[in-house]
């Protein structure tokens, strides 16, 4: 009796050391994200304007997109981003309340950045 119960707990144990083995897939990569390259929002709850910090390794043109909760792109923007920090007001006046995202995009048109932002 004891060798079957000990062969039952090796085979479940043997058969359950792949779920401790898997990766962590809640972890979100961004393939097209340049090393060190970082966006910050002053506040997350605007009224006026909200203000962005991005912070870039590489300089280059890039496209800047508010879109609402339906996926529907409100702005887009060219904007230079220069190495170092960037400084960008977004005025938000005109933008109904409710929950945005802005999305800084490559030439490619490949998401790099993301950030979200409730209009209040």
């Amino acid at each position: 009796m004891k060798k079957t119960l000990l062969m039952v707990l090796l085979i479940f144990v043997g058969g359950c050391s792949d779920l401790f083995n898997k990766p962590d897939k809640t972890k979100v990569e961004l393939p097209n994200v340049p090393s060190k390259m970082s966006m910050k929002l002053q506040t997350p709850f605007v009224t006026e304007s909200v203000e962005v910090n991005i912070e870039s390794t590489v300089e280059g043109d890039y496209s800047l997109r508010i879109v609402d909760i339906s996926n529907k792109v409100l702005s887009r923007e060219t904007i230079k981003l220069n190495q170092g920090d960037n400084s960008l007001t977004i005025y938000t006046r005109v933008l109904p309340s409710s929950a945005y995202r802005l999305g800084l995009y490559d030439e490619k048109g490949s998401l790099v950045l993301v950030a979200d932002f409730n209009k209040l």
